[in-house]
């Protein structure tokens, strides 16, 4: 009678399936003591293993539960009922007291995964597995609960451990390794600040330190190169101005790049300088001692490559330095809400712009400038990416570029948000670019709207291509013949007199031909097609004869002019007639 894997609903079904095929009394009695008898048994099973039942054998337990059948369905069956009663009150309360024991172990082991902000990681891993496993058995409320403790103990520890991760900081010896260390620990942190907010105070805290002590981590970067306290302040040419080594790696320095190695031969006026990039490349020169300068300046002589020498200017050298030095190119405003961006990008007719612009038209282009306006306006939407005039610059300068694709994507985002250049630009960019014969028409009314929100450039535009003020309007197919008879103002009509009708319904139109008359109008030569008629008299023979002699006039109706007009919805109206 019982199944495995049959609910106990399943078994007393069952059950009640067999008694119906013998009632009596006696029967059911026995079958009613059976089945209460295995309910008690597995009921009493399943509360002697709560104290120490696992998350499987309590979801168990909970499907158990669900398999009861409504008691008030078994009044035929008295025990089963009363076990059924007595289970459902039994078992709820221990599956909660079991799931809040286990949900309290959950949360110990996840705070036992880890006790630093370094040890986050591990953290999230332990509360997102546990929560999974209380979402597969079933438990959805204590998996989401679990989350939130995970994420709640992550950020106390993230607050608390802040002071004690300053404490480390101040132990540091800014030696190369510890400082590219703290460098890379600071990037670290930013990715993880976008999670938990807290991490962009552990940031800040390394970037303090490392501002803090500027000169001492430059010092010992240079005697990591192999220089010695005396060539702290050996002079080196850089363009016409001359630092010292010191003063040279600082500014490497503060843009991710380093002096990583200084060799001399004894008592030689050569020195070999390698100096590594922000991405790790290395660049080796060699220099020579001008004894004519102060102080015995280093001048560039060449540069060596696999063992070869190759001669270089100090222009060249000078050129090298200062792509190095400069700051990488930067999407944060200053006080006056400008950007980078906006200084090498800006467009001189833009209304809205907050410098005086660049048109790349005519201006003499700065090459250098160009890409790293891109790079700049790249970083100002990344900074900002609801800022329209910076995605408008960005797509600008890609359009001058030739990244007709890219620039299109980025224009067509400003013009969305009604910015007018970006609506002038997107005019440019369907004139050149669409294969659409109603190109011009739609450009046309690009220019016109980036002209009427401030931008005069699209006015001017609208007066050279369409001087005479010509109302172009685009090509639309013409109406059907049933969108012609939907419009009819009259479809029909019908007249009785002395018990006779007549009546007269448009059901087609035949068109011979449509001509386009505006951007919404349409004139048409047409005739009507008509079902037509007469009733009444009974079956009188004569109303069948006027019936078809009428059809036959209707047949025979001539070819009319109307006009129409397609309204927004797609719907077509008939227009009143001129004539």
């Amino acid at each position: 009678m019982i199944n495995a894997g049959d609910t106990v609903g399943d078994s007393i079904e069952a059950a009640q399936t067999v008694i119906q095929h013998d009632p009596s009394g006696e029967f059911t009695q026995y079958i009613d003591a059976e089945l209460a008898k295995w309910i008690h048994e597995e009921t009493s099973l399943i509360k002697n293993d709560f104290p120490n039942a696992g998350l499987y054998e309590v979801a168990w337990s909970a499907d158990f539960i669900v398999g009861f059948p409504d008691p008030s369905n078994l009044s035929a069956l008295p025990q089963t009922k009363k076990q059924i009663e007595d289970a459902n009150t039994t078992l709820v309360s221990g599956i909660n007291t079991a799931i809040q024991r286990l949900n309290k172990l959950a949360i110990e082991s996840i705070m036992a995964s880890g006790t630093s902000y370094d040890e986050v990681d591990i953290i999230l891993d332990s509360g997102f597995s546990l929560a999974e496993n209380f979402e597969a058995a079933g438990f959805t409320e204590q998996s989401e609960q679990l989350l939130g403790e995970t994420i709640s103990y992550i950020e106390t520890i993230i607050e608390t451990g802040l002071n004690g991760f300053k404490a480390e900081l101040e132990k540091t010896e800014f030696s190369a390794q510890q400082v590219a260390d703290l460098q890379q620990q600071a990037s670290a942190f930013d990715d993880l600040s976008k999670q938990f907010s807290g991490f962009s105070a552990y940031k800040q805290a390394i970037e303090t330190v490392l501002e803090t002590n500027k000169a001492t981590i430059c010092k010992n970067l240079l005697l990591d190169s192999g220089a010695g306290k005396s060539d702290f302040e050996k002079p080196i040419m850089i363009g016409g101005e001359t630092l010292s080594l010191a003063e040279l790696n600082c500014n490497l320095y503060e843009q991710g790049s380093s002096i990583a190695r200084i060799s001399s031969k004894f008592l030689s006026d050569t020195y070999d300088i390698s100096i590594a990039n922000s991405d790790g490349a290395v660049s080796e020169y060699r220099f020579k001692t001008d004894k004519t300068l102060a102080n015995q300046a280093l001048s560039v002589r060449s540069t060596i490559t696999e063992s070869e020498e190759q001669p270089i200017s100090q222009e060249q050298w000078s050129e090298f330095i200062s792509s190095l030095v400069q700051p990488p190119p930067s999407g944060e405003p200053d006080t006056n809400g400008v950007r980078e961006c906006d200084l090498l990008a800006a467009d001189p007719h833009d209304p809205q712009k907050l410098s005086p612009g660049i048109d790349f038209t005519t201006d003499d282009i700065d090459l250098d400038a160009f890409e790293r306006g891109i790079d700049a306006c790249i970083a100002a939407v990344e900074h900002d990416p609801e800022d329209a005039r910076q995605i408008y610059q960005l797509g600008r300068l890609l359009w001058y570029a030739g990244d007709q694709e890219m620039a299109k994507d980025y224009i067509e985002v400003a013009a969305q948000a009604n910015y007018a250049p970006a609506i002038y630009y997107n005019a440019e960019m369907m004139l050149s670019l669409s294969d659409d014969p109603d190109a011009f028409i739609d450009a046309l009314e690009l220019y016109e709207t980036s002209g009427k929100l401030g931008y005069a450039r699209g006015s001017d535009m609208v007066r050279e291509l369409n001087p005479d003020g010509i109302e172009f309007f685009k090509e639309i197919p013409p109406p059907t013949g049933a969108e012609i008879v939907a419009s009819l103002k009259q479809k029909g009509k019908s007249v009785s007199v002395f018990g006779m009708t007549t009546s007269v319904r448009v059901v087609d139109a035949k068109i011979k031909d449509c001509f386009q008359t505006s951007a919404t109008d349409f004139s048409c030569e047409y005739k009507k097609i008509a079902k037509c008629g007469v009733s009444g008299w009974g079956n009188d023979p004569m109303v069948g004869f006027l019936s078809r002699a009428m059809q036959s006039d209707c047949n025979g109706a001539p070819y009319t002019f109307g006009s129409f007009r397609k309204l927004a919805q797609g719907s077509w109206k008939e227009l009143p007639s001129q004539f």
